[in-house]
């Protein structure tokens, strides 16, 4: 497939950016990263992104310029991301979207069609981006294709490794609201919703409403197996496979995707190099880091990421030998839960959500961060974070995470969810401090985003030469 340098120096491409929510989240601000770079090297960049809803009940395009490139927006979208679909095979093929995404697709006439996020896009998307002659790539950073509970995590706190043909889907997702009552939340306002004591009775109705179509017969389980297939076998026909993590690429193969050619493309986001930047600031931390040690987690306080695993393991750490500090997001039950959960000789010190102009600082009050995922964490930023910032990483054996600790060069893994064998490896940090400095030494010392960028920009260019 790699085309002669010669054959693809200088040229310019026709590129459209499929997404959800592109700008938001890490996905969807990798995405707008990568448009701004393309866009200032010269391409026409347009992203095409999901996940807006406004007043208007039907699905609709809305174009917005934003410098240096172009959003269109398909709002109100037939396919709604971690919800129980009416009917799972509507994800297959949801001809409303497959007839928007084609008037943009006669409109622009990309070279290259590069679907960064699957979320909101039927299976179908890619065999119409084939039709109107684009090269199509699918970059796989998450798992929405195969598991419509997005990461392979169920209901009951388990890594999903047999979905029994869909049937095992029927009972994991008859928790989770209907794809309408989440449309109807999407259009309101975010301020609405946030704030239980002012609108208790708007949200108990919308609950209400979620439980009574709760009641309506689920869908059967071959609905769910059709989905799956129908995804693979998409997958399968794209011109090229990207995965977050060789995992990624690993699961996907065990999922039925058979893709000819396949790429491994590790992102990296533009915020890190400030990160890395305060860290050099700093100086090396001493040798010995003072006591307490200081251990650390960041990001989504919820089962998947194993915040109990955590908890459980640090039961028994002495005050005087180590702390333990959360930083991120979380509902107030759960934060109770976990709170409930630790000794109150030393319980873990929850900070809440920090804003970005803080997390350097963050990061500076932390020795050793812990990442103990129970999902199948593709490439989990939070890894990354820790280390631009000169962090050291205990991390789980799971997903992408092994891909990015150096287990025993540069930090520990462990089993995941098992909190004797993390509180194995934190009491090993506690009884010879000096493994923190010798961890440092051997972190990762690039975290210069453009180098993904032109990766993908050279990858573009190849695809765009064989056409």
């Amino acid at each position: 497939m790699t085309a002669p340098a010669a054959d693809v120096t200088g040229a310019k491409l026709r590129l459209l950016i499929v997404g959800w929510m592109i700008g938001k989240g890490s996905t969807g601000l990798y995405a707008k990263e990568l448009a701004d770079y393309l866009s200032r090297a010269g391409h026409d960049v347009t992203c095409l992104s999901a996940g807006v809803c406004d007043w208007r009940l039907k699905p609709h395009l809305v174009t917005r310029q934003r410098h240096p490139f172009t959003i269109i927006e398909l709002r109100n979208p037939p396919i709604v991301p971690c919800t129980r679909s009416a009917e799972p095979t509507s994800d297959i093929d949801s001809p409303e979207t497959v007839r928007l995404l084609r008037e943009v697709l006669a409109t622009l006439q990309p070279d290259i069609v590069a679907i960064l996020d699957l979320p909101g896009w039927p299976a179908r998307a890619i065999e119409a981006c084939q039709d109107a002659g684009s090269k199509v790539m699918v970059f796989l950073q998450n798992f929405w294709p195969f598991c419509t509970r997005l990461s392979l995590f169920d209901r009951w706190g388990k890594v999903c490794g047999d979905y029994q043909e869909g049937n095992r889907c029927v009972d994991c997702m008859a928790t989770v609201v209907g794809s309408e009552a989440a449309r109807w939340r999407a259009r309101l306002p975010s301020v609405l919703w946030k704030y239980a004591g002012l609108h208790a009775s708007l949200k108990s109705l919308y609950r209400a409403g979620a439980s009574a179509r709760g009641s309506v017969a689920v869908p059967r389980g071959p609905s769910y197996a059709a989905r799956r297939h129908a995804y693979a076998e998409a997958i399968g026909r794209a011109d090229l496979l990207c995965g977050i993590s060789g995992r990624t690429i690993e699961l996907a193969a065990s999922f039925g995707v058979s893709c000819a050619t396949t790429r491994i493309v590790p992102i990296v986001l533009s915020h890190m190099q400030p990160l890395q930047q305060a860290c050099a600031a700093r100086g090396h931390k001493a040798s010995v880091p003072r006591r307490p040690i200081r251990f650390g987690y960041l990001g989504a306080h919820s089962p998947e990421k194993g915040p109990e695993i955590l908890v459980a393991a640090f039961d028994g750490v002495a005050r005087e030998d180590a702390e333990l500090h959360f930083h991120g997001g979380g509902g107030a039950d759960y934060v109770r839960r976990l709170t409930a959960m630790a000794a109150p000789s030393n319980p873990p010190i929850f900070h809440g959500p920090w804003r970005q102009d803080d997390f350097p600082s963050i990061l500076g009050a932390i020795d050793v961060g812990i990442v103990p995922s129970t999902c199948e964490d593709t490439r989990p930023s939070t890894v990354l974070e820790f280390q631009a910032a000169g962090i050291p990483v205990i991390g789980s054996r799971i997903g992408g995470i092994p891909e990015q600790v150096d287990d025993g060069r540069n930090g520990l893994l462990f089993e995941p969810g098992n909190p004797a064998a993390l509180r194995a490896a934190i009491d090993r940090v506690i009884r010879e401090p000096d493994l923190i400095a010798a961890w440092r030494a051997n972190l990762p010392t690039d975290f210069d985003p453009e180098l993904s960028w032109r990766q993908l920009e050279r990858i573009f260019l190849e695809m765009a030469a064989a056409r």
